[in-house]
């Protein structure tokens, strides 16, 4: 087998295996896993397939996760994982350190092994919170010609700045003074409720 058949033997495995929910969020009141729901029965698996995972973090707060085909050392999956920071109250740099190597081992596991998860944002409980669609989406109203054309105005002059070298100008936004009157002109606009 490949490392793809592999890596989908386990993951098939895993999932028929049951693995279950043993974290507690009594803040927010959700459940979610723990290293110790999946690892045990997944290096087990990778064992028993000749896969060896593996992981890496980098000096900016990155990590990876190898996953090489021990058949044939060539074949290699790399997961990987954005830098992160963490402010914990109450810990020092080093147990923040380990919060984030934590946090990104499990979320590159659960990448890897396809540990599903219920969505969030799209499982919250309209009936609890009706407000919630309300927050998410809030609804429009309808905007007066001339707001649009001073919204529109800015947008040009934004772009303008954005395609500017920015090392010849130093920076410097082109026409300040026509910026500077097309965002009084819109918050102008908004007093008036236009």
């Amino acid at each position: 087998m490949n490392i793809y058949e592999k890596l989908q033997e386990v993951r098939i495995k895993l999932n028929e295996s049951g693995i279950k929910k043993t974290g507690h969020n009594k803040f927010s009141n959700y459940d979610y896993y723990e290293l110790d729901d999946f690892i045990p029965q997944s290096m087990k698996l990778f064992s028993q397939l000749g896969l060896c995972p593996v992981v890496s973090y980098t000096e900016n707060r990155g990590a990876t996760l190898t996953i090489t085909n021990m058949d044939e050392p060539t074949e290699q999956i790399v997961f990987l994982s954005s830098p992160a920071t963490c402010d914990l109250k109450g810990m020092n740099d080093i147990q923040n350190l380990g919060a984030i190597e934590k946090y990104q081992r499990r979320y590159l596991y659960i990448t890897a092994l396809e540990i599903a998860e219920k969505d969030e944002v799209d499982s919250t409980d309209k009936k609890t919170n009706p407000e919630a669609k309300k927050d998410l989406f809030p609804e429009s109203t309808p905007m007066a010609d001339e707001l649009y054309k001073v919204l529109l105005d800015i947008q040009d002059s934004v772009l303008l700045k954005e395609k500017m070298d920015t090392s010849k100008t130093s920076g410097i936004i082109a026409n300040p003074a026509q910026l500077k009157t097309l965002r009084e002109k819109y918050a102008e606009l908004v007093k008036m409720g236009k």
